[in-house]
């Protein structure tokens, strides 16, 4: 997955908590929340919970339907590991 050529997956986590060592990197945490706003059809907002501390991070698309299907399956695991799902092969199912 990419946006403008770039990989998008891990998004890059942050917080609202202050904290007194950086946010965490890469495929960590458990997916708690996704979410999509209808201002952008090509934006998927994840929520984890990493360490006790909850984490947003956003993924960004060129072409807003493969995004929504990507929601679609972010949905579906809600509840499992950010590694699991980044290990997950999506080809047979798109």
């Amino acid at each position: 997955m990419s946006y403008r050529g770039m990989p998008n997956w891990p998004p890059a986590w942050s917080t609202l908590a202050i904290r007194s060592k950086p946010g965490p990197r890469g495929e960590v945490g458990t997916l708690e929340e996704v979410l999509m706003n209808n201002l952008y059809d090509d934006r998927i907002f994840m929520a984890i919970l990493y360490e006790g501390y909850r984490y947003l991070g956003c993924l960004i698309f060129d072409d807003a339907s493969f995004c929504f299907q990507i929601f679609a399956f972010l949905k579906l695991n809600r509840g499992k590991q950010i590694k699991d799902i980044g290990d997950s092969d999506l080809a047979h199912t798109l």
